[in-house]
């Protein structure tokens, strides 16, 4: 009967957590964004969203992935990282800059 019990209530707890893995959300999100795969990025959607630079490497985070000079993320290949943007080179030797930051353009009233 005591198996019996166990067994039940650990069933009910499995169910209670991986039902409620699928509702968890980061609650430091800001609301409407949507996550994309990391691997599934076009040039339009790539985003810079830090940069280290290092004494003996440069890295960055494009899109939440980690790359470093050399790696490839998507068609492109990341050629430089400087503090305040990645340069990448991609199909038929296009070359791209991807700012760290977007520059805000202000209306004059």
């Amino acid at each position: 009967m005591i198996k019996l019990i166990r067994k039940g209530l650990f069933c009910l707890l499995l169910a209670c957590l991986l039902g409620a893995s699928t509702l968890m959300t980061d609650p430091t999100r800001p609301p409407g964004t949507v996550l994309t795969p990391a691997g599934a990025a076009s040039q339009g959607s790539l985003t810079v969203n830090a940069i280290f630079i290092y004494p003996n490497y440069r890295s960055a985070i494009i899109n939440g992935q980690i790359v470093m000079i050399g790696d490839h993320l998507g068609d492109y290949t990341i050629t430089s990282i400087t503090p305040f943007a990645v340069e990448l080179s991609g199909p038929q030797n296009s070359q791209e800059v991807l700012p760290l930051v977007t520059p805000v353009k202000q209306e004059r009233q």
